[in-house]
């Protein structure tokens, strides 16, 4: 007989983005208790699923999430927040190229400085093997890193904030 913890809770489409909000919102108080304890590889770990979950939120907010094909893409695009980016230019940019182009500029250059997260999200986690040295190497976060990656997810917020006001 299986087991099983925790209780499912069932939320609507309409519901999508304040579950994801919600979920966002505790993985950020989680990084920034883990700060406290100096653990700043797990904290930046945490950043990264919060700003993948608002993310998430705030397109819920801007589409019908029982659709199927809105369904399944937010559900292949994982825990990328790479991913999760390009879906939200998609989004917000709608047919319009030049807006694409512009919130492309504007979220990756400007909210998010260029960080490929796909990267980060795995190495702070795990050690990973260099075919060309031999060797694996395993990432150290200092108190810097973690407060570039907590004033993103700021930056982040703003960001929604302020396209909402459009």
């Amino acid at each position: 007989m299986q087991k099983y913890i925790g209780i499912r809770r069932y939320v609507s489409a309409p519901e999508m983005k304040e579950a994801y909000m919600s979920l966002g919102r505790n993985d950020e108080n989680a990084a920034i208790l883990l700060a406290q304890q100096r653990l700043y590889n797990e904290a930046v770990y945490m950043h990264i699923q919060a700003m993948e979950k608002k993310i998430k939120g705030y397109i819920c907010g801007k589409i019908n999430a029982s659709n199927p094909y809105f369904s399944k893409k937010l559900r292949d695009i994982g825990h990328s927040l790479d991913v999760s980016i390009d879906f939200l230019i998609e989004i917000l940019g709608g047919n319009n190229d030049a807006l694409k182009s512009q919130l492309s500029v504007q979220l990756k250059s400007g909210v998010f400085e260029n960080i490929r997260f796909s990267n980060l999200y795995n190495a702070s986690r795990y050690p990973c093997y260099d075919p060309n040295g031999k060797r694996y190497s395993v990432l150290e976060i200092g108190r810097e890193d973690y407060l570039k990656i907590a004033n993103i997810g700021k930056k982040l917020d703003k960001f929604i904030e302020d396209f909402d006001r459009l």
